[in-house]
């Protein structure tokens, strides 16, 4: 009888064993798949921040370009504005006299 108590003493320490690292392996796959959720949520935030940055970039561009067309459209204008203001200019002065 006693050694049928000493195996049976045996296996339940081997049980215990194995269900303490079974536990022990069940806890540290929680926190490897708690990692994995927070890197994709994280990759999920990068790609939508640069698709955000790549948006504004663009954006910039187009108005870069729309203000450089503007100003060149200005300097275009400008000697036909001189000639407006010398003609108002002199067509004052022929008031003033």
């Amino acid at each position: 009888m006693q050694a049928s108590e000493i195996v049976t003493q045996e296996t339940t320490e081997a049980v215990a064993a194995v269900r303490e690292s079974l536990s022990d392996i069940n806890q540290r796959m929680s926190s490897v798949n708690d990692a994995t959720t927070q890197v994709a949520t994280a990759a999920e935030e990068q790609t939508s921040v640069s698709e955000d940055i790549s948006r504004n970039v663009t954006e910039v561009a187009e108005i870069s370009e729309n203000m450089s067309r503007a100003a060149g459209e200005n300097l275009r204008t400008l000697p036909e504005l001189e000639r407006m203001a010398s003609e108002a200019e002199a067509i004052a002065a022929r008031f003033h006299r």
